[in-house]
């Protein structure tokens, strides 16, 4: 393995975006998304643990896709996105979620992670999806930012039972339009300040 440079600048038209139908390159896959997630404490254990069945069931069973990135043929990026069913004031109709993402750290700072957002946002309109739904550990910053730059807004506070941490829930309407802004901002800071009451020991 090469030595990381953390963030190396690169030729942006020598990335290659692609679509993956299918899961032969899964060794690769997944060897990007444990060195992503090294040491990642905001990440779910599962992620940099999913088997090639795991992956099958949680994307391609729930018609969905897994879009990369390459540059000179070394996987860089990818990102997952999977219809989902939920019910919600602030996603209500046909919802996908963005899953499985990952960055390799040589190649963080070149708007990878952005673009592949872009690829699932043109999805979701193809698919007449009406919103996108990126769930995320409440400590994981980058992920955050990269979300809230792409357009996402925090729309939930949640404590899964399967992880230690709590999760913020982050939406995109893809009709472009922001629903009930000031709705959304007191939803989130009630559901932040219960979800928190309900965690302390």
């Amino acid at each position: 393995m090469k030595e990381c440079n953390m963030g190396q600048l690169v030729d942006r038209s020598g990335i290659k975006l692609e679509e993956v139908h299918n899961l032969q390159m899964y060794d690769r896959i997944h060897e990007l998304l444990c060195l992503a997630h090294k040491d990642n404490s905001s990440v779910a254990f599962s992620t940099t643990n999913v088997s090639k069945e795991e992956l099958e069931n949680k994307i391609y069973k729930n018609q969905g896709t897994i879009f990369i990135a390459t540059y000179n043929d070394e996987l860089v990026g990818m990102m997952a996105i999977s219809i989902d069913k939920r019910k919600k004031w602030y996603c209500r109709g046909k919802t996908a979620s963005l899953r499985f993402i990952a960055v390799h750290p040589d190649y963080k700072g070149n708007g990878i992670a952005s673009e592949l957002v872009d690829l699932c946002k043109e999805w979701g309109v193809k698919n007449n999806l009406q919103t996108l739904i990126w769930t995320t550990a409440y400590n994981n910053e980058a992920a955050i930012a990269t979300a809230e730059k792409n357009a996402f807004r925090k729309a939930d506070y949640i404590k899964f039972n399967s992880v230690q941490h709590p999760s913020i829930r982050l939406v995109l309407w893809l009709d472009k339009s922001v629903r009930n802004c000031w709705k959304l901002s007191v939803y989130y800071c009630i559901r932040k300040y219960y979800v928190s009451l309900l965690n302390q020991v």
